[in-house]
């Protein structure tokens, strides 16, 4: 019996150690007696006499229960757009899917992709796909989502990548899903159209935890939209784990010079991207600074591409020709893998988001600027304006090409104001890094498995 309980001992404590059983979960005698314990597995000569044999058998049972139910919370299912889809949200699906693994390989998220009539070529994540304008499908994926072994159901909510009217049938497959439910929401708009703020509200209330990327979008949910504190989780958008250093060598392997002055942007192409403020504020500065460079980098979103062609495209190209710019703007007219954006981000001096819609609550390239000690440039979306705070970085009004020359001439002639915001972005930065969100992603799981 005394080896018995010896080895029921180790296993708790090595189980603990992976943790797979969190000690804060057992009783305080159990908790007691198990630190007494901690001594390494090949010492096994003493048993504290406190250990009885309903402890033991508590203790097996409860190993049992832990291994078998952690086994299942493995299983994670993320709805959402999803790669090889060009789309902000499936770019951030297949980042945060990546981040949880690495944290913890025993988690094995899969994905249900929506899509929009036509099919990808999905990679293996991918188990189930959603025909985004079929209602049908979304009531057929909640019974078969209830009848699998997913743990949770986690939904990556914007509006416009569900069916229906603001994207309401979203709900027919909430409100019959029978898992515990996680939804981030991308979006929190502070006035809302009266079926848009149902459509939230009702998502939320049937969600175990709802998370959002900034302080800002948990003061929405709770004013607007009248979500519960308790409910709301902040975490924010991840960013790659990136080195704060001279961008020299990035601009020469992509063909600069090492004295260019860049000024980029990363993005998918539409109007409502400002982009043309940029292209008149560079012909403004162009005598002050003669090595600026703006470099536009990223195709038309595939909707706007849709309903209007290239059309915004030409107008920014013909803006550029008619201002006589020449040389100083490149553009990259193609959706860039993560690695590409990685080194055109480490090669800009000078990031710029000059967004007209200031309701925007999340921003995945500024987020990358920022994590990698850029100076962002950027008009007062409501992202922006909590994210470049406290002297870490410059916001300007929208639709200003002069404010953003001047914030332009200012970077470039004061070095060591430069260089200050920089670090303090970068710092900043280090809450952001993939595997920090990663663990609070994990944290949010294990409560909603504890709940349920």
């Amino acid at each position: 019996m005394r080896n018995i309980k010896g080895l029921a001992f180790n296993i708790l404590l090595l189980a603990n150690s992976f943790e797979v059983i969190p000690m804060i979960t057992l009783s305080e005698t159990l908790k007691a007696e198990a630190r007494s314990l901690r001594w390494p597995l090949w010492k096994r000569s003493k048993v504290p006499p406190a250990v009885t044999s309903l402890n033991l058998f508590m203790f097996v049972k409860y190993i049992t229960d832990q291994i078998v139910y952690n086994a299942i919370l493995m299983k994670t299912l993320l709805v959402s757009t999803y790669v090889p889809q060009k789309c902000g949200i499936a770019t951030y699906t297949r980042d945060l899917i990546q981040a949880v693994v690495g944290y913890n390989s025993n988690i094995t998220p899969h994905v249900v992709a929506i899509i929009n009539g036509k099919d990808s070529n999905y990679p293996p994540e991918v188990k189930f796909k959603l025909e985004k304008n079929s209602r049908d499908d979304y009531i057929k994926l909640a019974d078969r989502v209830n009848s699998s072994s997913y743990a949770y159901v986690c939904i990556q909510h914007e509006y416009g990548i569900f069916g229906g009217n603001d994207g309401d049938y979203i709900l027919d497959f909430a409100k019959k899903l029978k898992k515990p439910l996680i939804t981030t929401f991308h979006t929190t708009l502070l006035e809302p159209s009266p079926n848009q703020k149902h459509v939230l509200k009702e998502l939320a209330r049937l969600s175990q935890s709802n998370i959002v990327m900034i302080k800002e979008a948990r003061a929405r949910l709770r004013s607007v939209y009248n979500i519960p504190s308790r409910k709301i989780k902040v975490i924010h958008h991840g960013v790659p784990d990136l080195e704060l250093e001279d961008n020299t060598q990035a601009k020469e392997r992509l063909g600069f010079r090492a004295d260019d002055f860049l000024v980029g942007t990363i993005n998918l192409i539409s109007r409502n991207k400002g982009l043309e403020y940029v292209i008149d504020a560079v012909k403004k500065v162009s005598m002050d600074i003669p090595k600026l460079k703006f470099v536009m980098v990223g195709a038309t979103h595939p909707q706007v591409k849709r309903a209007e062609g290239e059309s915004y495209r030409e107008f920014l190209l013909k803006r550029a020709f008619d201002l006589n710019l020449n040389g100083q703007f490149k553009q990259v007219n193609e959706y860039v893998p993560l690695n590409s954006l990685v080194d055109y981000l480490k090669a800009l001096d000078v990031y710029i988001t000059p967004y007209t819609d200031l309701d925007q609550t999340s921003s995945g390239t500024l987020a990358y600027a920022v994590g990698a000690g850029k100076i962002c440039i950027s008009t007062p979306y409501i992202y922006a304006n909590e994210i470049l705070s406290d002297g870490r970085g410059f916001i300007v009004p929208r639709r200003d090409s002069d404010a953003i020359a001047e914030k332009l001439i200012q970077t470039y002639t004061n070095l060591t104001e430069r260089k200050k915001m920089q670090e303090r972005a970068y710092k900043f930065g280090r809450k952001m890094i993939w595997s920090q969100v990663a663990a609070k992603h994990i944290q949010i799981f294990k409560d909603a498995k504890t709940k349920t």
